[in-house]
C-alpha cells in the first residue's frame, strides 16, 4: 500500500511539474519589453530529456544586450506588405531599427517576416514560406518547420532556408539571475541553405547545428543556447552563443510582481535628450541611475521614495555636474524597493 501511495504521489508530481503554454501566454502586449545579453562560446549544461529538471545558466556574460518591444500593428512601417499580422516586434540597435511581423492564435503563431532599416538603408524580406509554431505547446511535442527569404541585389540573388525538426523533450526549472522559471525545453535540430545566383555563376552552402530554447508562460524564451555548426551530439557542452534573459516589462512582471513596474526609454539613439518613462503599481523607493559602458554611475537621477503612478525624466547626456558627456553607449538602471531591476541600453551621438 505505502509503494502505490508512493508511485501516485510521483505520478502526480510529474504531471503538475510540466507547463502548457497557450496563446494567450505568448508575450503579446503593447509596450512590453523584453531585453537579453548574450554570451559566445560558453560552456553549458543542458541536462537529459525529461523531467522534472533544474537547469541552472548563472555563469558571466558579456554586456551586449539587445531589446525586443511590442509596438501596435498599425505604426509598423510596411504593414501592407505582411496582411494580418496583430503582433510586431520592434528591435532598435546602435545602427538601426529591425522590425518582426507575427500573426497569433489560439492554434499558432506564425512570422510573416521582418523589415530593417540600417544606417539608411531599408530592406524588406517576406517569409515564403513563414515561420510556423503550433500552439499550444506541452511537453512530448514535435514538429518540422521551414522558412525562407530571397533578397534581390543589382548583381544578383541571394536566397536563404531555414528547416529542421522541434521537439519538447524535457520540462523542469531554469535558474538566471534574474529569476527562476519553470519551462519547457525545445530542441531543435536546424539546417541553413544559402545560395547565391548571379549571371554565369551560382554556389550554394548548407549549414547544421543545434538549438535549445526554453521557454516559460508568459515570458517567452528566458534562455537559448546554440550549437557551434556541424555539431552532431545533442549534449554538447561548448556552446557558440548563449542568450539569456535580463529584463522584462509587460503581463508576467505586472501579475508576480509586488511592487509591478512598467517602463520604457525612447529614442534608443539620441543627440538631445532621452526619455525614460515609469509607472509604480505601489509606493517604493526608487533609484533610477545613468552608467557608462564600463558601469560607472555618470548621473542620478532619481534616489527617493515614490508613490504610486507614472514618471517622467528627461536625460540630455551630462554628467552629474553638468559636463556633457562623449558619445557612446550608456545603460540606465531603474531599482524599485532595493530589488526589483530593470536596465536598458541607450546611445549619445551629438
Amino acid at each position: 500500500m505505502k509503494k502505490l501511495y508512493f508511485i501516485m504521489l510521483f505520478f502526480t508530481f510529474c504531471v503538475f511539474a510540466q507547463i502548457q503554454i497557450d496563446w494567450d501566454e505568448i508575450p503579446h502586449e503593447i509596450g512590453t519589453q523584453i531585453t537579453q545579453n548574450s554570451a559566445g562560446n560558453v560552456t553549458v549544461n543542458l541536462g537529459t530529456t525529461g523531467g522534472p529538471q533544474e537547469w541552472n545558466f548563472l555563469q558571466p556574460m558579456g554586456s551586449e544586450e539587445g531589446t525586443a518591444i511590442i509596438i501596435e500593428s498599425s505604426s509598423a512601417p510596411f504593414i501592407d506588405s505582411f496582411p494580418g499580422t496583430n503582433l510586431v516586434d520592434y528591435s532598435p540597435s546602435d545602427t538601426g531599427e529591425v522590425y518582426l511581423y507575427h500573426v497569433l492564435d489560439n492554434n499558432f503563431i506564425k512570422t510573416l517576416g521582418m523589415v530593417g532599416i540600417v544606417e539608411g538603408d531599408t530592406f524588406l524580406h517576406k517569409y515564403e514560406p513563414p515561420f510556423l509554431q503550433p500552439l499550444p505547446l506541452k511537453y512530448g511535442d514535435s514538429w518540422r518547420y521551414s522558412w525562407g527569404f530571397q533578397m534581390k541585389e543589382e548583381t544578383g540573388t541571394i536566397e536563404y532556408f531555414y528547416f529542421g525538426t522541434k521537439n519538447i523533450n524535457a520540462f523542469g526549472t531554469v535558474n538566471i539571475p534574474y529569476g527562476s522559471y519553470e519551462c519547457l525545453r525545445v530542441c531543435s535540430y536546424d539546417t541553413i541553405v544559402m545560395k547565391i545566383t548571379i549571371p554565369g555563376f551560382s554556389y550554394s552552402d548548407t549549414v547544421t547545428s543545434i538549438s535549445y530554447q526554453f521557454l516559460a508562460e508568459d515570458y517567452g524564451t528566458v534562455v537559448s543556447v546554440w550549437s557551434f555548426p556541424e555539431e552532431t551530439d545533442p549534449n554538447f557542452t561548448n556552446a557558440l552563443t548563449l542568450d539569456r534573459l535580463t529584463s522584462f516589462t509587460g503581463k508576467a512582471e505586472e501579475t508576480e510582481n509586488l511592487n509591478r513596474i512598467k517602463c520604457l526609454s525612447f529614442p534608443q539613439l539620441f543627440s538631445d535628450y532621452v526619455t525614460i518613462r515609469y509607472s509604480l503599481s505601489e509606493k517604493g523607493y526608487v533609484e533610477l541611475t545613468l552608467h557608462d559602458i564600463s558601469g560607472r554611475i555618470v548621473k542620478t537621477l532619481v534616489n527617493t521614495p515614490q508613490e504610486k503612478g507614472e514618471y517622467t525624466y528627461k536625460w540630455y547626456g551630462e554628467d552629474s555636474i553638468g559636463n556633457l558627456l562623449p558619445c557612446g553607449i550608456y545603460f540606465y538602471k531603474l531599482k524599485v524597493d532595493n530589488n526589483k531591476i530593470h536596465t536598458g541600453k541607450i546611445v549619445l551621438m551629438r
